[in-house]
């Protein structure tokens, strides 16, 4: 039973009402919202909050900040040994790699091959003939004898391209 006191209620005292009234046959759950509004509310956030601390909660967070911690100890093990500055100039570097595709080309629009290759997009997508085009240059150079290093690819669209330059962005903290 809760005994009554001139003090403002405790954490404890809010836990004891809330049980009470949820175990009561007629003021349970469906009533208990109503009964005590202002009360209730916060005594039903703070019970969120105290359930957040539950030991399976806390375990999560516990992995989650011990897999960090072995992240940041990869990386320092890294640059204890010259890597990580390594990877620093390779995050620049796919960036700028990243940029060049991210920039719409200037193709001229005279060149003669231009008005074919449109008509050509258009009735077989844009995508569809840049995929055949980079697929064909590069068993064409295998064919030669060639490294197919120096074929053009198609890739992600333009947006993924610009939010990937913008989280290496990020990771660089520049």
């Amino acid at each position: 039973m809760i005994a009554l006191s001139t003090t403002p209620p405790t954490e404890d005292d809010h836990r004891q009402w809330y049980e009470v009234l949820m175990a009561h046959p007629k003021w349970g759950r469906c009533h208990y919202a109503t009964i005590c509004d202002d009360q209730g509310a916060a005594l039903v956030r703070r019970i969120a909050e105290l359930e957040a601390q539950t030991p399976s909660a806390l375990k999560a967070k516990l992995e989650s900040a011990e897999a960090r911690i072995q992240e940041l100890e990869k990386w320092r093990e890294d640059a204890a040994l010259g890597l990580g500055a390594s990877r620093v100039e390779a995050l620049r570097e796919a960036r700028e790699v990243l940029r060049l595709c991210a920039v719409k080309p200037a193709y001229p629009k005279s060149a003669p091959e231009y008005g074919p290759v449109r008509a050509l997009c258009e009735r077989h997508g844009y995508g569809a003939v840049v995929a055949c085009a980079s697929s064909q240059w590069m068993e064409s150079l295998e064919r030669q004898g060639y490294p197919m290093d120096g074929a053009h690819v198609s890739g992600p669209c333009v947006g993924t391209v610009t939010s990937t330059i913008n989280l290496i962005t990020r990771a660089l903290g520049e």
